[in-house]
């Protein structure tokens, strides 16, 4: 008997032990099959874009930047980019799903979709890193590059600073400087001037702004597309010109009928021109032989064209009609000038005045 009870005794212990054995085969081969499917998970490449997405959903919008390969340029630096990163996924909810166009064996595009419309895409190429178990795992090559937007054209006067977004415009974009010719230099006060610049490099819709020398007021005008920009000065001194010329006007129509004396038309006269020397010198030989002049006077003032091109730089084209009261008649001769005007202590002054 006690022999059958230990060869029984024996046999169940060889059956436990054989039992606990296999369970501890299996759990081992369990662990190992959960370790290496994680481990094959891990590996897989759309693994990488659910970290990717998730870095940006936690408000990392710096992250992708970093794929961009973004060159930076003046007006479009890493906080212009993060800006439209942030607007372009903040939000959201963001999908991705893997695209039909076929890279090779070693990349693989991800199309990245917010609310249900694509909005981006990643790249993956295969890394040379392997994981535990020999799997080859994926990295982000490359994102969904920047755009930059086309060239700007803008026009300003000379003496104005250019601003884009607030940032210094240099003089490295400028592409064109126009004298204005029919306005030439005098008394040593140079020629009316306009910049041109032609501006790139940007992501974001700039906003261009200038700063006047003499920070006068300025007019903004900008094309349908907003792609060429020009500023002007504002006409502020309209008003004073226009009685300026009127009242100088007057005294020149009397005083080419010889009804008063130069120097009452000269006082309007700018110093040191070329004009004051052809006015002191003026001949009005078709009054000398129209001795019946009884009066004269000046109607229909008007300014046909008015450009002000700095402070004390006006160019105005004037025009009216020089009535001449003869012994048995009243003639009307219609008159149109340019005048070129120069701001001194003194006030206004006519610098040149020629027919047009």
């Amino acid at each position: 008997m006690n022999k059958k009870k230990e060869k029984n005794i024996g046999f169940w212990i060889f059956y436990l032990s054989f039992v606990i054995t296999l369970c501890l085969f299996c759990i081992a081969g369990l662990i190992f099959t959960n370790s290496l499917l994680k481990d094959y998970e891990a590996s897989q490449p759309y693994k990488v874009v659910e970290n990717y997405l998730k870095k940006i959903e936690n408000g990392e919008y710096s992250y992708p930047f970093v794929f961009a390969n973004f060159t930076q340029t003046d007006f479009a630096k890493a906080k212009e980019c993060v800006e439209i990163l942030k607007e372009r996924y903040e939000n959201k909810k963001l999908t991705f799903l893997e695209s039909s166009s076929y890279l090779g064996s070693s990349k693989i595009r991800y199309n990245i979709y917010g609310n249900g419309e694509r909005i981006g895409y990643v790249i993956l190429s295969m890394s040379d890193i392997k994981t535990k178990y020999g799997f080859n795992t994926w990295k982000i090559e490359s994102c969904e590059p920047f755009e930059f937007l086309d060239k700007y054209t803008v026009t300003i006067p000379k003496g104005y600073t250019l601003y884009a977004n607030d940032i210094t415009v240099g003089e490295k974009y400028i592409t064109n400087t126009e004298t204005v010719i029919e306005y030439p230099e005098i008394n040593g006060l140079e020629s009316p001037e306009y910049i041109t610049y032609e501006i790139d490099g940007f992501i974001k819709e700039p906003v261009f702004t200038v700063d006047p020398i003499f920070g006068e007021e300025y007019s903004h005008t900008v094309s349908d597309n907003g792609k060429e920009q020009n500023f002007a000065r504002k006409e502020i001194y309209y008003r004073d010109i226009y009685d300026f010329m009127i009242t100088a006007m007057e005294e020149y129509v009397h005083v080419i009928s010889f009804e008063r004396e130069m120097n009452n038309y000269l006082q309007y006269v700018l110093d040191g021109s070329e004009y004051l020397e052809i006015v002191k010198n003026f001949n009005s030989s078709w009054t000398m032989y129209n001795p019946e002049i009884f009066g004269s006077s000046m109607e229909n003032f008007e300014i046909l064209r008015y450009e002000e091109y700095s402070h004390n730089q006006i160019l105005a084209e004037i025009s009216f009609d020089y009535v001449v009261n003869l012994q048995y008649s009243t003639e009307t001769y219609h008159s149109e000038y340019k005048t070129i005007l120069i701001k001194t202590d003194n006030g206004w002054k006519i610098a040149n005045m020629e027919n047009i």
